[in-house]
């Protein structure tokens, strides 16, 4: 490790709080800090089943992210790292945890060095690609039913493409090469998974059973990035999405798998799925609200949805997804549309999967079409909905304004005893009998907020998500928004609560994290320029806390005015 890294690591890890320790990393703006130290290095795992009776094998555990990780849910923990240095600094961040024990050296010789019996549940390699022998000599120390991980980078994967049409190479061989030492091992084929933006940073996880819809890969930059990408990375992966190229394109795969002589990975013992086929990761949130949403598949086929805190901090925000479903579930009694039901299970909350199309997806493809009359009848249906449910005369309360802003608000608005934000299109999937099934209510709220503010969010990122729209159909967009009865008055109010709304939910350090309030232009790229990286990073570790919270409520008054100019928005 680079004396000059490893000092930055050490000082930063000597911190007790975790999450500070997560904001001086993402503070440095370095890269290679944040892969060593950020807590989301160790979100990959999410997919793996954990139990406080497993014994893991970790190997390249670095300075102790996955550790820390593993260390919480599981029984004990095997670290391994060719580098002392590395495993030093894990020990010094996880010394509270009692059940770690750390083994530096060559891998073989390690495994050479261990006790015959000793056996484990679970192998894991995060950047790790173990040859072949490696691989055999792990899984003759795999306990029944045991297996192992691969969490690894694709070479030619889209962050690494020079240009749009110019793949880095053989986009497929990582993933062939990887399979072929595993069976070489004496594996049986893995469980593929694609985690993205990528395997360091995951915020979605991938299976051939669940890929991508276009317009869902837009995490494609980062604070660190010397220099934005040299071509438009969204569009990208939308074209390599409708072409079914996503997996042999993903930046990093995700592989579980288990010797020939076990079951394969994925299958339960108790007829419940293992290994999910699709999962979102918010880990850019405040850490209140950081969830994990998970599809599984059954033996039996059929799916379920789960629910669960990724920290202890955001048990509650998952527990009151009971009440939201039962609220919501009486509100719209009576009307077609009806709640997703679902039910607490251990320490997630389990909802029933729905195959159905979507709202969101109808409206497309008639927009698609040249049918923006039928669209519009789909827009008019949901909003009657919301409207009808709104009976009450708005009044901002505390916790309005904790959430959304203190700002004056116009007379005559009307909100609903209870009202979910989110109800965007996509979370509405449509029933053969013409009714609807509400999705995703995690932010609900019992305090009065505009039925005109839910509106607006359905259009808002309608038409964010698919620039095309207004491209090609501006009078629709006009259209649109005159039958939610949102002019550019109310729009530019919506707007600046929407930014408060998404600060509060982030937080102030995950907003540094991905999100650059201010573009990288004028005298912001001439300082980008002179100064350093650290030296520039360094300036911002001498800011208090509370000075940043000033720079981003300034960044978000500034992204006001850059609202009123949007290519959307309501025209006078």
């Amino acid at each position: 490790m680079n004396p000059r890294l490893q000092r930055t690591i050490r000082r930063i890890a000597g911190r007790a709080d975790p999450e500070g320790e997560n904001a001086a990393a993402l503070d440095t703006g370095c890269l290679d800090v944040a892969r060593a130290l950020c807590r989301e290095g160790a979100y990959v795992l999410l997919t793996t089943p954990l139990s406080p009776e497993m014994d893991v094998l970790e190997f390249g555990a670095g300075c102790g992210t996955r550790t820390r990780f593993l260390a919480e849910r599981v029984r004990h923990v095997t670290a391994l790292d060719e580098d002392a240095d590395a495993l030093a600094i894990a020990a010094l961040r996880n010394r509270e945890k009692t059940n770690v024990e750390y083994l530096p050296g060559a891998y073989a010789q390690v495994l050479s060095r261990l006790p015959a019996e000793r056996r484990f549940d679970l192998a894991v390699f995060v950047d790790e690609e173990p040859a072949a022998e490696l691989l055999a000599a792990v899984r003759e120390r795999l306990a029944p039913g045991g297996e192992v991980l691969i969490a690894c980078d694709n070479p030619c994967g889209v962050k690494h493409w020079p240009a749009a049409d110019q793949p880095a190479g053989d986009c497929g061989a990582r993933l062939k090469e990887l399979r072929g030492r595993l069976a070489a091992a004496g594996f049986a084929p893995p469980h593929v998974a694609y985690p993205y933006p990528d395997h360091r940073f995951p915020l979605f996880v991938y299976t051939d059973d669940s890929l991508p819809a276009p317009g869902y890969c837009y995490f494609n930059t980062f604070p660190w990035d010397p220099v934005p990408p040299a071509f438009d990375a969204t569009a990208l992966w939308n074209r390599l999405i409708a072409e079914k190229r996503f997996p042999e394109a993903a930046n990093s795969y995700l592989l579980h798998a288990r010797p020939v002589s076990s079951a394969a990975p994925g299958e339960g013992t108790d007829g419940g799925a293992l290994l999910p086929s699709y999962t979102k990761i918010c880990a850019i949130r405040d850490g209140s609200l950081r969830i994990c949403t998970s599809i599984f598949r059954r033996r039996d086929g059929t799916r379920y949805v789960e629910k669960k805190p990724l920290e202890a901090a955001a048990a509650a925000h998952v527990a009151a997804l009971a009440r939201w479903d039962r609220d919501l579930s009486a509100l719209y009694a009576g009307t077609p549309l009806r709640v997703n039901r679902g039910e607490p299970a251990r320490d997630a909350y389990r909802l029933e999967f729905l195959d159905a199309p979507t709202l969101y997806g109808e409206i497309i493809a008639a927009i698609r079409r040249d049918d923006t009359a039928e669209a519009l009848r789909q827009m008019a249906g949901v909003f009657s909905l919301l409207r009808a449910a709104a009976t009450e005369p708005f009044v901002p309360t505390e916790e309005f304004s904790a959430r959304f802003g203190a700002r004056p608000m116009p007379e005559g608005m009307l909100s609903a005893p209870v009202t979910d934000i989110d109800v965007n299109f996509d979370n509405f999937f449509l029933t053969p009998a013409g009714g609807m099934t509400l999705v995703d209510y995690e932010f609900t709220y019992d305090f009065p907020v505009p039925v005109d503010f839910t509106v607006f969010r359905a259009l808002h990122y309608l038409f964010r998500r698919n620039p095309w729209i207004v491209e090609r159909h501006g009078a629709f967009v006009q259209e649109a928004w005159r039958l939610a009865g949102i002019d550019r008055a109310r729009f530019r109010l919506f707007a600046a609560m929407e930014r408060s709304f998404q600060l509060r939910v982030h937080g102030p350090s995950d907003a540094l994290y991905f999100f650059r309030p201010f573009p990288q232009t004028g005298w912001r790229a001439v300082v980008r320029r002179l100064l350093p990286r650290r030296l520039r990073a360094r300036i911002r570790r001498l800011l208090p806390r509370r000075l940043r919270a000033v720079w981003l409520r300034l960044a978000s008054a500034r992204g006001g005015k850059k609202d009123e100019r949007l290519s959307y928005a309501p025209v006078e």
